[in-house]
């Protein structure tokens, strides 16, 4: 096995290479089975954390991370002006 595929296996969160979904290993099927699922939508994130699919403080802060930027990408502003610089 290559240190490439063992971190394939062993990183528990991490962006798909096309940037739409997080790929995350379901902590609740260890230590018997490793599975990857892919969250793309703030309910599927929400549930991920919440069922402790992601689990461990840097997989719950990475997935939540990823759920405000999914979320902050939808936002459309109209009206916005920039503020103006101070003297």
């Amino acid at each position: 096995m290559t240190v490439e595929e063992f971190f394939d296996k062993v990183i528990t969160v991490r962006l798909k290479e096309d940037k739409s979904a997080l790929d995350i290993i379901d902590q609740t099927l260890l230590p018997g089975t490793i599975k990857r699922i892919q969250v793309s939508t703030k309910e599927e994130i929400w549930e991920a954390i919440k069922k402790l699919r992601a689990r461990g403080a840097p997989a719950i802060g990475a997935a939540a991370a990823y759920g405000i930027a999914l979320l902050a990408s939808g936002i459309t502003c109209l009206l916005y002006t920039s503020p103006s610089p101070r003297d």
